[in-house]
């Protein structure tokens, strides 16, 4: 098993991974240990926001970061913060208690982000509830799946900016032949 620091997201060794857990309760390498790779206001976001995670996300982003993805721990933007983003896929997770199902505000309000970030961002919000994250089989039946839903997204992302370029580049030739007709039109009637 791979074992990254949970600021920068290098590699790391056993015996570092080790010595920061003991020292920091948080797995860093030797540079974010050593503040010197970041700034330390950024270095103590990071750490701020591992140590305001719930059990249930970090068990879910452990898991989908031993799967090769990057997962960004309580990411923000101007509106929110969400438990967990992988951005190469346009995805966000939440990992939501059981006050998002047992009220009817929160799950409005939840609903209205939603329809937000996929309307105006291309943005996918999955919501997992927690209690789905404390058994080990469950999990990793979690991570199974989202594993493959991320691939897929991430696939059909490249199709639809492939599909984006060659739609300009046709747009493109058909300016051009445009052009090339126009020209040899105006020389055929003796204007050039």
């Amino acid at each position: 098993m791979r074992l990254f620091c949970a600021t920068c997201k290098k590699t790391i060794t056993k015996g570092i991974y080790d010595f920061s857990m003991a020292n920091y309760t948080i797995p860093l390498c030797m540079t974010c240990q050593n503040g010197k790779e970041k700034k330390t206001e950024t270095r103590d976001e990071n750490i701020s926001a591992l140590l305001r995670a719930t059990p249930e996300a970090l068990r879910l982003k452990t898991g989908l970061t031993d799967k090769g993805w990057k997962v960004i721990h309580e990411d923000k933007d101007r509106h929110k913060h969400v438990d967990l983003a992988i951005r190469e896929a346009k995805i966000v997770i939440e990992v939501d208690g059981s006050h998002h199902n047992s009220n009817s505000k929160q799950g409005i309000s939840d609903i209205k982000r939603t329809f937000h970030d996929f309307v105006n961002r291309d943005i996918i919000t999955l919501r997992i509830p927690n209690s789905v994250m404390n058994d080990n089989d469950t999990i990793e039946e979690v991570v199974i799946v989202l594993d493959n839903l991320l691939k897929e997204r991430v696939k059909k992302l490249a199709e639809e900016e492939t599909l984006k370029k060659q739609a300009k580049l046709g747009r493109l030739f058909y300016t051009i032949l445009i052009l090339v007709l126009l020209y040899f039109t105006i020389k055929n009637l003796g204007l050039i």
